[in-house]
């Protein structure tokens, strides 16, 4: 087996790591379970959200179409209740079903959330915005205890 020049080095480490940090930027920016993506944010059950911290996004859903969002409330792992529509499958893949085997491995108790806008409603796009501005405050509260 030839070993690479250290021309071909130089060149293929640097396209390797960009490689690299392109395909994780692609899945969103992820902080301990909260993934931040452009249109959306998700809320795994690592985030282990404080009850007071789920009351406060419960607080605001009221004021925004159902289409923008998906919280679920788990109590030792098992599903207790479902509010909104958002479909999870169009923000990622399988993410209905890997957020409830993560909440049943682990014994979840709280509340896993989604929201974006997985419709073609234009009309939804400013209320989208709003949405996600709030809950990133709401996140930036309660990050900070």
């Amino acid at each position: 087996m030839k070993k690479l020049s250290g021309t071909y080095k130089s060149i293929l480490l640097p396209v390797l790591v960009v490689a690299l940090f392109a395909c994780a930027g692609l899945n969103g920016a992820k902080s301990g379970g909260i993934v931040y993506g452009k249109e959306y944010i998700v809320i795994r059950p690592a985030a282990q959200l404080s009850e007071d911290a789920c009351d406060d996004i419960k607080g605001i859903l009221p004021n925004y179409d159902k289409h923008l969002y998906r919280i679920q409330t788990y109590k030792t792992g098992k599903l207790k209740s479902e509010k909104g529509s958002l479909a999870l499958n169009n923000i990622q893949g399988g993410l209905g079903s890997d957020v409830s085997k993560e909440a049943k491995s682990m014994g979840f108790t709280g509340c896993a959330v989604a929201f974006g806008d997985s419709t073609t409603f234009q009309n939804l796009m400013p209320a989208r915005e709003d949405l996600l501005r709030k809950l990133k405050h709401i996140l930036e509260k309660y990050n900070k205890k």
